[in-house]
């Protein structure tokens, strides 16, 4: 199970913060396959690159100031790709 993804806008940006599931069923995660959504988790959009083998805690990512995001991660390993995470919160970058 994931832990909560957090994610906190700033002027043209989101950062985001996650901590690694619980459960990896027993293989190493080799990355972290990133989606969005900018329609309230109507569709889904794929947020690349995926993060590598790395554990990374946190890291920032390009966006439009104006529209409202949503961010979900799932760990991949050699077994295949996880369970999505919930969603994160909705964050809405803006100028200063």
């Amino acid at each position: 199970m994931h832990r909560p993804i957090v994610a906190t806008a700033g002027n043209g940006v989101v950062s985001i913060v996650f901590s690694p599931p619980n459960y990896t069923g027993g293989c190493s995660i080799t990355d972290y396959y990133f989606i969005f959504s900018t329609d309230n988790g109507q569709t889904w959009s794929a947020l690349s690159p995926s993060l590598g083998t790395l554990f990374i805690p946190s890291f920032t990512v390009t966006v439009t100031n104006g529209k409202t995001y949503q961010f979900k991660l799932a760990a991949r390993n050699l077994v295949g790709l996880g369970t999505f995470s919930a969603s994160s919160n909705s964050v809405t970058p803006k100028a200063p």
